[in-house]
């Protein structure tokens, strides 16, 4: 559905989109490791609220608010200003 993205679902029944960059599969089967930390909150922003980019990662910004929140926004929400 989200191009570098996986749907994943852990063992202990977590489920949410991962980056692909952040999985290990095991070769012929649809199951792997993961390889680096991962957090896949989503947040949900206003019109014309400042945002900081942290990162980027396949379409999508890693940001945080003023408030302190950290999460994930896809970048075609986001004008980068200087």
């Amino acid at each position: 559905e989200f191009e570098g993205w996986v749907l994943t679902k852990t063992a202990d029944g977590n489920e949410g989109w991962a980056p692909i960059q952040c999985i290990d599969f095991k070769q012929g089967e649809n199951t792997g490791i993961g390889r680096c930390s991962y957090n896949a909150l989503e947040l949900d922003t206003d019109l014309n609220e400042h945002l900081s980019v942290i990162k980027e990662l396949n379409s999508w910004y890693l940001v945080s608010k003023a408030d302190g929140s950290i999460g994930w926004v896809p970048t075609d929400t986001v004008e980068i200003i200087e």
